[in-house]
């Protein structure tokens, strides 16, 4: 008996379609085929939709049919055609245009199964879209489509098979006939979609584990090898939020009998505490730690800040630091996170995991536990559906109810242990909690402001309701609003200052240093002694004790509530100081931050520190543009921007870096036309790393677009900058290179080399030096492509030494990792792979992470230059641990995910036993890279007989004829030169 494999279902699915599309189009009359045959892509349907009425009331619903159909061709062959949908789509709105209120019945129609569709394109996003349970949900679906648009085409055609004698045109229920079809669609439809909803996150927590498998083996963290090494026990929570915890205790019993049941079962847990903001959800989760460690039940236990991803990365490794876990290094996040991971997967030890204020599900699963037997994970957040998602429960945290609000209060004063409070203080207290519906964070304020002011209760209750008459704050009650306008007007103009830039950076660990290690220039008047640390603290403090910020005396770090963050912005732009206290906290992070021409790799510990500040500014001045009176981007801003664009550009964080862009882009084009004139080196700036950003990525075209306008810009200065012209030039190169424009690479990369010569050296001569070195290492990769190699090997060797002289293990590994191209391309095999043995091993050494793309590029020329040697398994296994490499950057260097997927699977196709998965690796592949050939279209072609429509499309490379797959090159011109 044979087993059925992938192919064989896959090639069933496909007759199955063919079979169904055949039989619908039979239903149709000869001349409507002819006519849905004309049509071979949604673009006609736009032509169709020329006029504004069609347009606004289709049009929307037609992107969601579009991104369904792209969606359904990846899923089964990047080949398959899709022409039948667009040319009945097509003929069903040309009928309805003729009929009396037909293009609003089909456009209502179309507008609910598009919102059916957007909900399916979401969840079928990712991995496992391309598994035998999505294709036949795929397929299911859009048979059903195709079936709701036949049906329309032969209810305008008045077909009598459909419609019922007595059928009148102009009846008010002549829609009835099409209306039982749509809805069976509709039905059909939501059937598939949950269905499809739940196996999409099995398959995405089971695709999950499968690559954090891979990413251990890559990193030599199987369980075989694991020995317990952590320094136990380790407990990593904020400080500076007193441990004196106040009620609570029901929600705290919930939380531990949920992790520990009475059956005495012990396994992986996790809860959501879930509640508005300010209610005390994180202080719940505080409370349950210091519980579960003071009692010695629980060995470690970890407090990650999870707003953002940076923030998330910096906590985790902060963790494995504090774990004492080998092989972390500070700047290397995403291996620590793989490395702490793989530590609590194989730990017998117990652990309690908090991420807190956390909101966005796609990146808390990226750092959720992978298949773990056991451990317990707190949840903090606002988003309620993380309870059901990937929580398994939730917990609501309430406010306090008055009288338990107004003991809250009594607790926070140290009143709670007085026997005789008068009356009138109780009265007080609890007309405040009411007024305040209990809310934890203002009672907090409240009793700072008491404890301050060495006020009563009551006379607080008196101050407070003389202020609140008029007062008012962004989406909060007259009675909340009254308690920030108390808190920040008893702070001195100082503590203020301190308060504003807080509120503009990160709400977590902002270090200290940030002012007390600043230039005094940095900062405004009111600050310039901050440098002195006890001048410092006397400004911070009246902030600690109005509970405005919070102190960890260990990281010398502070830490602000997002509710008080964004209220006291709010406050600024009452007293016209909202914009003031941005630019405050511009310059003194610019300042500290720094400007460089140059690479940052030995700077990204600085970095570091202020990454985190920059982003939550660019964040904030984004939600405050969205005001009323939006902020003014300053021209230092948009430096600032483009400064920290630089890391994140070599840190490979392309999603952030992509927003950094776009901010940086966007608040330049709102300066003054003066600004822009003194800022062009700013907007060139922007332009280089948006074109380097894009070519990294593969987009060459758009790459090269913006580094001709920044090289423009530059050669247009009064006074050039010769250095960062060369730069400009030096990277059009690049690009050019990358889109197999040798002979004019190399043309530029000679200017660049002239520029260069004539720039003078001010300063030590190590940046000039190691520029020329770079040159002459691009001359030499031009030169290997264009057959040149007695040149490329003398400039291989010039730059060689020059790196090693200047000790530059970066850019020596990318020059000898072109050597490996030499010899290669000279059928040098061994002479190849000693080359790129010696990259690996000098990146490594250097503390390059093999994390990072570049190592991937090298790990991919280990295994095809093994698979030149005939060392088949060695060449799978460099294969295997380069799409692991790969396959983190997936979604933003699809071209080098593509060019490993294409090489595996070549080579796979020669192992017994492993040829479906080599055909799976193979069509993947080809899918990414045809969705990058923008001039492949499909074509419909019909059988010899007229009637049967070809399922796959007969497609041509028009730049390369009939290509041939077995061959590298077309994937590896996908990749950018650099790592090509």
């Amino acid at each position: 008996m044979e087993l059925s494999t992938d192919t064989d279902v896959h090639d069933t699915y496909l007759s199955h379609w063919g079979k169904s599309l055949d039989g619908l189009l039979r239903q149709l009359e000869p001349h409507d085929v002819e006519q849905i045959r004309t049509v071979t892509d949604s673009r006609q349907i736009r032509s169709l939709l020329a006029d504004p009425v069609r347009t606004g009331v289709v049009l929307p619903s037609l992107e969601h049919f579009e991104q369904f159909v792209d969606c359904f061709i990846s899923s089964f062959d990047p080949r398959t055609n899709s022409f039948a949908i667009w040319g009945m789509i097509h003929l069903t709105l040309k009928l309805a245009s003729d009929a009396t209120d037909g293009v609003t019945q089909i456009a209502d129609m179309m507008r609910r199964l598009g919102l059916r569709l957007e909900l399916f394109n979401a969840c079928t996003k990712g991995p496992g879209g391309s598994s035998k349970q999505m294709k036949e949900a795929y397929l299911e679906v859009y048979i059903d489509l195709a079936t709701f648009f036949t049906a329309c085409i032969r209810f305008f055609r008045h077909d009598t098979a459909m419609i019922s004698p007595g059928w009148n045109e102009n009846h008010s229920g002549r829609w009835s006939p099409l209306l039982k079809v749509y809805n069976a669609s509709l039905t059909s439809i939501n059937d598939r979609f949950e269905h499809v909803s739940v196996l999409t996150r099995l398959l995405k927590e089971n695709t999950m584990v499968n690559d954090f498998q891979g990413q251990q083996s890559l990193l030599s963290l199987s369980p075989a090898n694991f020995t317990e090494v952590a320094k136990l026990p380790c407990v990593m929570l904020p400080a500076g939020r007193g441990s004196r915890y106040y009620n609570r205790d029901g929600i705290t019993s919930k939380i531990d009998s949920f992790f520990y049941p009475a059956s005495g079962e012990r396994a992986f847990r996790s809860i959501a505490l879930h509640g508005i903001g300010g209610v005390g959800k994180s202080h719940v989760a505080l409370k349950y730690a210091h519980l579960k460690t003071s009692n010695q039940s629980i060995d470690v236990v970890l407090w990650f800040h999870s707003e953002t991803d940076p923030s998330l990365a910096q906590s985790f490794t902060d963790a494995a630091l504090a774990l004492g876990l080998p092989g972390i290094g500070r700047d290397r996040h995403l291996e620590n996170r793989i490395i702490l991971h793989s530590w609590l997967q194989q730990t017998t030890c117990t652990w309690l995991l908090v991420f807190d204020n956390a909101e966005n599900q796609d990146l808390l699963l990226e750092y959720w536990p992978k298949a773990c037997a056991r451990g317990s994970v707190l949840i903090t957040t606002r988003n309620n559906t993380m309870q059901f998602h990937p929580a398994d429960a939730g917990i609501e945290v309430p406010s306090f109810d008055p009288g338990a609000g107004s003991n809250l209060l009594f607790h926070l004063l140290r009143m709670d242990v007085i026997d005789d409070l008068s009356g009138d203080e109780e009265r007080s207290a609890l007309k405040l909690s009411q007024q305040l519906d209990g809310h934890a964070l203002a009672l907090s304020f409240i009793a700072g402001l008491i404890q301050k002011r060495s006020w009563s209760i009551q006379e607080f209750l008196s101050v407070y309701e003389k202020n609140k008459r008029g007062v008012h704050g962004p989406r909060q009650p007259n009675a909340l609003s009254t308690i920030w306008k108390l808190s920040f007007e008893s702070m001195n103009k100082g503590s203020a200052a301190i308060l504003g830039i807080l509120s503009f950076i990160h709400p977590d660990e902002v270090p200290e240093e940030i002012f007390t290690k600043a230039s005094p220039d940095s900062l405004p008047p009111l600050l310039e002694h901050c440098t002195d640390e006890m001048d410092f603290f006397d400004l911070a403090d009246p902030l600690l004790e109005l509970s405005l910020a919070k102190r960890d005396k260990d990281a010398k770090a502070f830490s602000t509530h997002r509710l008080v963050q964004t209220q006291f912005r709010y406050h600024l732009a009452t007293q016209g100081h909202r914009q003031e206290a941005f630019d405050q906290a511009t310059k003194l992070l610019f300042d500290g931050f720094g400007l460089y021409q140059d690479q940052l790799y030995e700077k990204w510990s600085r970095c570091q520190v202020y990454i985190q500040q920059i982003l939550s500014l660019k964040n904030n001045y984004k939600k405050e543009t969205d005001e009323l009176e939006p902020l003014k981007p300053t021209l230092k801003f948009c430096w600032l921007l483009r400064n920290s664009a630089r890391y994140l550009l070599e840190t490979a964080d392309y999603v952030e870096l992509e927003d950094v862009l776009s901010v940086a882009k966007s608040a330049f084009d709102k300066l003054t036309n003066a600004e822009r004139e003194e800022g062009s080196l700013v907007l060139a700036g922007i332009q280089n790393i948006t074109g380097l950003q894009r070519v990294h990525r593969g987009s060459f075209d758009r790459g090269l677009m913006h580094m001709r306008e920044c090289n423009r810009i530059q050669s247009e200065q009064k006074v050039i900058d010769l250095i960062g012209l060369s730069w400009s030039e030096v990277n059009i190169s690049n690009i050019l290179a990358s889109a197999c424009e040798f002979d004019e690479a190399l043309q530029w990369l000679l200017k660049g080399e002239r520029t260069r010569k004539s720039a003078r050296d001010d300063d030590d001569g190590k940046g000039v030096q190691s520029a020329d070195f770079v040159i002459q290492q691009n001359i030499a990769r031009v030169n290997v492509f264009l057959g040149r190699f007695d040149q490329a090997q003398v400039q291989l060797q010039a730059a060689i030494d020059g790196f090693e002289k200047l000790r530059d293990w970066g850019m020596l590994a990318y020059t000898v990792f072109i050597v490996g191209l030499l010899e290669r391309k000279k059928n040098n095999y061994a002479a190849a792979r000693e080359a790129f043995q010696e990259v690996e091993s000098g990146w490594l050494a250097g503390g390059g992470q093999k994390t990072h793309h570049f190592y991937g590029a090298c790990l991919y020329k280990l295994g095809c230059v093994a698979n030149d040697l005939g060392e088949t398994d060695v060449a799978i296994e460099h294969l295997e641990n380069a799409l692991v490499v790969t396959k983190m950057k997936e979604n933003v260097m699809p071209g080098d995910y593509a060019r490993v997927l294409h090489k595996l699977a070549e080579i796979l196709k020669k192992k017994p036993g492993r040829e479906v998965e080599a055909a799976e690796k193979s069509i993947e592949a080809l899918r990414i890279r045809m969705g990058r050939k923008p001039s492949i279209e499909s074509s419909a072609s019909a059988s010899s007989d007229g009637n049967s429509w070809s399922i796959i499309s007969e497609r041509e490379d028009e730049d390369e004829g009939q290509h041939d797959d077995s061959d590298e090159k077309p994937y590896d011109e996908m990749v950018y030169i650099l790592w090509r």
